[in-house]
């Protein structure tokens, strides 16, 4: 069964919102830092995936609304909204992708927009969108933490608290 002409517009306007979402995020970040390009690039990756192209195959009667949500337009729209709410754990996921793979990440000879796709992919989209940053916080050094927190400000969105982290590392403790 098609999506009905009211479905498909209710999927555009979302992915519309969404991408704008996602897009004041991406003007936020500077290009001469490299973690925030990296998240730049992540954040594009995403959008790439789960927006443009499903967008595009709005046009066929083979889509991907029908291949990947079960044909239901309020299941895409639902999902996109839920990962709005999620950016703060998007952002914090990618910024520990790109500290526990920052040498590797700069002594790449690719650009970052070449191989932040690469990353995208091997960790995965739920990933990205999960709470596991939880157990990998002690992985950033001091300097790493500023920088998150610079961003998570930035957007208006709150800050990695050290209580968060004393949390961590007793957690750990009984592990």
């Amino acid at each position: 069964m098609e999506l009905s002409k009211e479905d498909i517009q209710k999927v555009k306007n979302k992915a519309d919102e969404h991408y704008s979402f996602f897009n004041r995020i991406i003007n936020s970040m500077s290009n001469e830092v490299e973690a925030e390009e990296f998240i730049t690039c992540i954040i594009n990756d995403y959008l790439w995936d789960v927006n443009l192209t499903v967008v595009r195959s709005l046009k066929y009667p083979e889509n991907d609304i029908k291949d990947f949500w079960n044909n239901s337009a309020d299941q895409y729209v639902n999902e996109l909204a839920k990962e709005e709410l999620l950016a703060r754990d998007f952002i914090i996921n990618t910024v520990i992708v790109y500290t526990c793979n920052k040498e590797k990440i700069l002594n790449d000879n690719e650009e970052i927009n070449d191989i932040s796709n690469d990353y995208y992919l091997s960790e995965g989209i739920d990933y990205f969108f999960s709470k596991k940053y939880k157990y990998q916080l002690l992985q950033l050094t001091q300097p790493d933490l500023i920088m998150l927190n610079k961003i998570l400000s930035r957007l208006g969105m709150k800050k990695i608290s050290m209580s968060e982290i004393r949390l961590v590392k007793s957690a750990i403790k009984y592990i």
